[in-house]
């Protein structure tokens, strides 16, 4: 017995030795890794490479850009990111910051730039998920994520923040740092700072938000597309709630005035939000124009020369707020000038930049992917025959709009009408790489899985925006010379050296003969096709879209043009009725604005096209382009436009001649090629 307690106590020494050692060799890690975290942390230690804080950064600007209108007038309104106006914390009301700390920093006058409780918490909830979603960062911690450092989610980031954080407390007061905080918040859709968020919303300034408009406005900032109130009022309302219940359990409201607060209705400014369209495209431009992120450029203090014609834009603004928009969608407008493809309006219904959104086209699509390239490359005429008939292409049975077919028509009234068929036959007739270069030369953009026949009626894999068809439709205004649309006259810096001036330059797309053929065939859309709301004009050229499905469409357009301008229309966003269609909304619209701008002149024909006679009883009863022998009686002989690289050459006989050229055009051996459902006008 005495040898077994003898070995019990020596192997119970050793164990306790070895837990000594470990338990040591653990504090000593334990103590050196807070010692690293303290000097990590400490700003104070400067690390080599690292950001400190920069005040200039936190500089208080009225406005971090300045914009001109077409006149040279300043543009004062402040409904875009980068009119940031200052509100000092005077004159934000109590309410207003217990809003933004109790959902944001409730502890935020308790530390000293971190609050490792909340980092603590979020540490358990990074580990329990797997991920690095909770940040825990503070109010100053977000002051200087939003002005010092990038948006990424990596420690070394998170590292820094802290620092320079803890190096702001020590510089400014709570006061100091709330006020900065509050007037550089984004709000989402290009609104920067308290005091834009309230005149956008409220159409007020700060000091006079009620309680549950400081709620609502201190609960976008979270995720400003998620909680925008017009875009999610229902998601708004509940973020806005919350914001509130975190102000009753931080003692900032009593139960009394939370019950009352959350009974109320959302009630937003429905005007001030439309007025920035014009400057949301300019903000994109600039950025493309400079190679900059939103972010750099609103570090810059420059002036920006526009195109903005403010009547006119407003004239927009009033088009669509007094046209019959079906509820929950939205409408969009986009004008240019030929000549210069300058943009000089830009107006939306809702909150939404819907000028770049990408959707599909539709038929808007037919003139540019098949019937310019078919002209182009002298594969028909304006007048050539073409069977419009039920078809199968491989697998792929396609139908036209509400299964109504014409037999014998020829490629004006095809495309005039509309038809899927005929437009289908052409693509495939010139080919679809072809088609496809000549419509990028127009801005047309594909995706690399965009190579199927479908693409005639508009199925593309991305889509197109609105801007892009405005622009390529105005390539056929332009007598077959495309220029990109652009909203810029010149930017110059703060010391006012011109860093960028418009030189643009049109680049040939087509022949001026193929655009003036093409326009000929879309005045007779205006004038009795799917446009034919636009009838009245006699110098308007334009094409109707409808996408959609049994379920509803989805997305109307109408494109018009005259030779000095041309109009986008948009409707769309949400499901509307299939009784919703171009002819009956898109098309009033940009009626309304022909009529707003007024153009008067027409498109003068090129010396490159050629009037020539064609016998009228070949084309109806034989199917041929035949020009008009000497003995045809003149009530069948019609006058045709024709490309003079491409006139008919036989005469009509008793013998017509070789009609091979057509039974190729009428006997096509199709591949297979992608389904695209749904009706397309």
């Amino acid at each position: 017995m005495k040898s077994i307690a003898v070995y019990y106590t020596i192997v119970m020494k050793k164990r306790h030795g070895v837990w000594f050692k470990i338990s040591l060799a653990f504090g000593i890690a334990l103590v050196a890794a807070i010692i690293f975290s303290v000097v990590l942390l400490e700003p104070n230690f400067k690390i080599h490479g690292w950001e400190s804080l920069d005040e200039t950064r936190l500089i208080k600007t009225e406005k971090a850009l300045n914009f001109l209108d077409s006149d040279g007038n300043y543009i004062s309104d402040t409904v875009y990111d980068a009119n940031r106006s200052y509100t000092p914390i005077t004159e934000i009301p109590q309410h207003t910051i217990d809003a933004f700390v109790s959902i944001e920093d409730k502890r935020f006058y308790k530390h000293r730039g971190v609050d490792y409780v909340r980092i603590g918490g979020a540490i358990i909830d990074n580990i329990k998920s797997f991920s690095f979603k909770e940040g825990a960062s503070t109010i100053s911690q977000q002051l200087i994520k939003n002005t010092h450092l990038s948006s990424d989610k990596k420690i070394s980031r998170k590292i820094k923040e802290i620092r320079i954080a803890k190096e702001l407390e020590r510089k400014y007061s709570k006061n100091e740092i709330l006020e900065m905080y509050l007037n550089m918040l984004y709000f989402g859709d290009n609104l920067y700072g308290i005091t834009t968020a309230a005149r956008i919303f409220f159409d007020k300034k700060p000091c006079e938000l009620s309680l549950t408009q400081s709620a609502l406005i201190a609960g976008i900032i979270n995720n400003p597309s998620r909680y925008n109130p017009y875009i999610n009022p229902e998601n708004s309302v509940k973020r806005r709630n919350l914001v509130l219940k975190a102000m009753l359990d931080n003692n900032k409201i009593d139960k009394t005035t939370y019950d009352k607060a959350i009974a109320e209705p959302l009630e937003i400014e429905t005007e001030n939000s439309r007025v920035c369209q014009y400057l949301n495209s300019v903000i994109r431009d600039a950025r493309k124009i400079l190679n900059l992120s939103k972010k750099q450029l609103l570090s810059k203090r420059l002036t920006i020369a526009t195109y903005y014609d403010k009547e006119l834009n407003e004239s927009l603004k009033n088009i669509i707020l007094q046209s019959n928009i079906p509820k929950d969608s939205d409408a969009h407008i986009a004008v240019i000038r030929n000549e210069n493809g300058r943009i000089i309006g830009d107006a939306s219904f809702k909150d939404n930049n819907l000028a770049y959104m990408k959707r599909q086209p539709g038929s808007t699509i037919k003139p540019l992917i098949s019937y310019a390239p078919a002209i182009e490359k002298g594969d028909i005429y304006v007048c050539s025959p073409i069977y419009d008939a039920p078809e199968e292409f491989g697998d792929y049975k396609p139908s036209n709009y509400r299964n109504r077919y014409y037999g014998w028509v020829d490629a004006r009234e095809a495309l005039a009408r509309s038809l899927n068929i005929p437009a289908i036959k052409l693509l495939k007739t010139s080919g679809i790489e072809y088609s496809k270069k000549l419509c990028s030369q127009m801005g047309i953009e594909f995706a690399k899985s965009d190579n199927n026949l479908a693409l005639a009626l508009g199925g593309m894999t991305e889509g197109t925006t609105l801007q892009q068809l405005v622009d390529a439709y105005g390539t056929l205004a332009r007598n077959g010379r495309y220029l990109e649309g652009n909203s810029i006259r010149y930017i110059a810096d703060e010391e006012g050296n011109l860093i960028y001036s418009d030189s643009r330059h049109s680049n040939t797309a087509m022949g001026d003969d193929t655009a003036f053929l093409v326009n000929t065939m879309l005045k007779d859309c205006a004038s009795k096709g799917t446009a034919s709301a636009l009838s009245n004009f006699g110098n308007v050229c334009a094409k109707t879209g409808t996408v959609g499905n049994s379920d509803g469409n989805t997305d109307i357009y109408c494109i018009a043009y005259t030779p000095k301008y041309t109009i986008g229309v948009w409707v769309g966003d949400s499901k509307m009725s299939n009784d919703i269609t171009a002819s009956n909304t898109a098309c009033p619209i940009a009626k309304k604005v022909l009529n707003l701008l007024g153009d008067k002149t027409d498109f003068v024909k090129p010396d490159s096209v050629k009037c020539r006679y064609i016998d009228s009883v070949a084309l109806k009863e034989n199917h041929v382009v035949l020009l008009a022998g000497k003995d045809v009686p003149i009530k069948d002989k019609i006058c045709e436009w024709f490309a003079e690289r491409n006139l008919p050459t036989e005469y009509s006989t008793p013998q017509y001649g070789d009609y091979s050229y057509y039974d190729e055009l009428l006997n096509l051996d199709f591949d297979n090629f992608e389904i695209i459902e749904g009706f397309f006008d």
